[in-house]
């Protein structure tokens, strides 16, 4: 009988104690992740129902995007907590670890995506969960598939239906990754459509904080100063390995240098912000065939609450004028808000009526005022606050369900890269 002293690290406490379908959790390196994983899957096989003959059975598939990473990684955290021979036997023909141990018998198969067989046996699977290790690195395509092979696994129709699932976990993804549209915009349609679930949450995402930070996870098990060594023997690389590896925060594609380098999770509210009554309402908008809008409120703190934002796609600005008026009247019910800031370029005449976007907005109702035509100047007017602290709190604070924006933050928002030709 195997003995295990383990005790969770908050986030990954608060991630074992949620129901979700979909469970994921991303940090920096050495935080704990990949034990959570393995703990989260042990506790799921001793809590099974009972079959008839009085075992607890289970069946997951863990997946890596390479075999050499389920062997150099993966398999190594497993057979640190639960040793073969102690806790179980492992078959390495069948990439499987057969678990047994009390009334526990768990089967937990190993399967890497550079392994075709693999990925043609994962289509076919009847699991009762998955746990996919550093999901950032995997096909999306697979994580669809397997949504659908989970909870499949009845060893005894007779006994009620436990727990299924799938847990993930990972470094944190690029802001223009799959990854990031699933947990931060919303869920592909599919696997809405997909999903029957009743009241249960579909999915949910967990954060751990920065290795530097007072409330970094599982220090005690780490060498001293270990993300203050890491950052030394690291020094050569960029700031955004630092932000995804050493603090935690989502990383981006680096087409270029990202503009808001200031921004942190900080800025970011835990819960829905809430319009001061007695405080103006002001919009920023932008155009285009994406029209754009931000709710902004200057409270009397002098911080900047960003409370929401409406977003469009292939839209022009009467259509997105239709959609913008009921949607203030329903989020801001106690304010009149006609102020807007709006991108110079609205005033340019459309080649059409030769009306301008400026006109539209005029015409119902709105007071707009164009932003200053220098760039500089409107990305300094944000870096301000950005770094701007206000009786200890960060000078601007977004909405959490300001997911354009954050993303734009986290560095969608990036200088274009200019590739020069050198002339004869």
């Amino acid at each position: 009988m195997i003995e295990i002293d383990y005790t969770p690290p908050p986030t990954i406490k608060a991630f074992m104690l949620d129901d979700s379908f979909i469970r994921a959790i991303i940090g920096p390196y050495g935080s704990g992740k990949s034990t959570g994983m393995v703990m989260e899957l042990l506790r799921q096989s001793a809590a099974a129902p009972l079959c008839a003959d009085g075992k607890r059975r289970t069946r997951f598939v863990i997946v890596r995007n390479t075999y050499r990473m389920l062997e150099d990684t993966t398999l190594k955290t497993v057979f640190e907590w639960l040793p073969p021979g102690a806790a179980g036997t492992w078959m390495t023909s069948k990439k499987t670890y057969f678990l047994s141990f009390g009334d526990v018998e768990s089967e937990w198969m190993f399967r890497a995506l550079d392994d075709p067989n693999d990925v043609r046996n994962l289509l076919s699977l009847e699991v009762t969960g998955a746990w996919i290790n550093e999901y950032r690195e995997i096909d999306p395509q697979v994580f669809i598939n397997l949504t659908g092979r989970v909870g499949r696994y009845r060893p005894d129709k007779s006994a009620s239906r436990g727990w299924f699932g799938i847990i993930m976990d990972s470094n944190p993804p690029a802001v223009d990754s799959f990854w990031y549209n699933l947990f931060e915009v919303a869920p592909p349609e599919e696997l809405q459509r997909s999903a029957s679930l009743g009241d249960r949450p579909m999915l949910r995402l967990f954060k751990q904080p920065s290795g530097l930070s007072p409330e970094a996870e599982n220090i005690e098990n780490l060498p001293e100063n270990y993300y203050q060594t890491l950052l030394a023997v690291n020094s050569g690389k960029s700031k955004e390995w630092v932000n995804v590896h050493v603090h935690g925060r989502y990383g981006y594609i680096q087409d270029g240098l990202p503009i808001f380098q200031e921004f942190r999770d900080l800025h970011i509210s835990p819960k829905p912000l809430v319009a001061v009554k007695d405080r103006p309402v002001v919009l920023g908008m932008d155009f285009g065939r994406t029209p754009a809008a931000v709710a902004v409120q200057l409270p009397a703190s002098g911080r900047w609450s960003v409370l929401g934002e409406l977003c469009s796609d292939n839209c022009g600005i009467e259509r997105f004028i239709e959609i913008l008026q009921p949607w203030l009247k329903t989020r801001f019910p106690e304010h009149n808000v006609t102020d807007i800031w709006a991108d110079p370029a609205g005033q340019q005449h459309s080649q059409v009526d030769e009306k301008t976007c400026f006109m539209a907005l005029r015409a119902a109702g709105f007071k707009v005022r164009p932003g200053p035509m220098d760039l500089e100047t409107r990305l300094g007017a944000v870096r301000r606050v950005l770094n701007r602290m206000v009786d200890g709190l960060p000078g601007i604070v977004l909405d959490p369900g300001c997911k354009m924006l954050i993303k734009g933050f986290y560095g969608g928002y990036r200088y274009r890269r200019v590739h020069r030709q050198d002339t004869p």
